[in-house]
C-alpha cells in the first residue's frame, strides 16, 4: 500500500483527524459518567429527605405501618425499603405465590427471597398445559440491622413484608480525622 503522501501527491499535506484524540475522548467520557453519578446521588439523597413528607409524617401523622404503604412509597419498583427509627422494613410484591412456595434466606447481610410455582392442567381434548413461575430477589441488609432478628409476613394482597430491628448502637458515620 502506498503512503498517504504519495497517494495524494507529494505536495499535499497529510490530513489530521478532526477533534480531540482518543485519550481526551476517554477522559471526557469518564468525566461525563462521574457527573451523572453525582447527580443521581444528589437525587437519591433528596428523595430520602422527602420520603417522610410524601408519606404524611411531616404533618404530624404517622403512616400506617403496613406493607401496602411501603409499596406505594416506592412506586412501581419490585421492592421498597424504609428506614424507621427502631427497625428496617422491606416490602416485595410476590402476589400469586403462597407461603409454602416462598423461601426467605439470610446469609451474612445478603437477604434472598425465592419463589417457585408449578401448575399442570389437562383439558378434555387431551391438551396438557404446564406453567412454571420462579422469582428470585436479593438485597444487602444495612450494616446497622440485626440480621439475627429478621421477621417475615405475607399480607392478603401479596406483599411480603420483611422487618428487622436496628442494632443497639448505630453504625458510626465516616468523618475526617485531622493530622497533628
Amino acid at each position: 500500500m502506498l503512503p498517504l503522501r504519495v497517494w495524494l501527491g507529494s505536495s499535499a499535506p497529510v490530513p489530521r483527524l478532526l477533534g480531540p484524540g482518543p485519550h481526551s475522548l476517554l477522559a471526557q467520557l469518564v468525566g461525563d459518567v462521574q457527573t451523572h453519578l453525582e447527580e443521581m446521588e444528589r437525587l437519591r439523597h433528596s428523595l430520602l429527605l422527602a420520603y417522610p413528607l410524601l408519606c404524611g409524617e411531616g404533618e404530624g401523622r404517622r403512616p400506617r405501618p403496613s406493607s401496602r404503604s411501603l409499596a406505594e412509597g416506592a412506586g412501581k419498583e419490585p421492592g421498597s425499603q424504609a428506614q424507621g427509627k427502631d427497625k428496617f422494613q422491606l416490602s416485595m410484591d410476590v402476589s400469586g405465590f403462597s407461603p409454602a412456595e416462598l423461601m426467605v434466606r439470610v446469609d451474612g447481610r445478603k437477604l434472598t427471597v425465592t419463589g417457585k410455582q408449578e401448575k399442570k392442567t389437562a383439558s378434555e381434548a387431551g391438551v396438557c398445559s404446564h406453567e412454571y413461575r420462579e422469582i428470585r430477589r436479593e438485597t444487602l441488609l444495612p450494616e446497622d440491622v440485626n440480621v439475627e432478628a429478621v421477621l417475615c409476613s405475607l399480607s392478603q394482597d401479596g406483599q411480603l413484608c420483611i422487618e428487622a430491628p436496628h442494632l443497639a448502637l448505630p453504625a458510626a458515620e465516616g468523618r475526617a480525622v485531622p493530622i497533628s
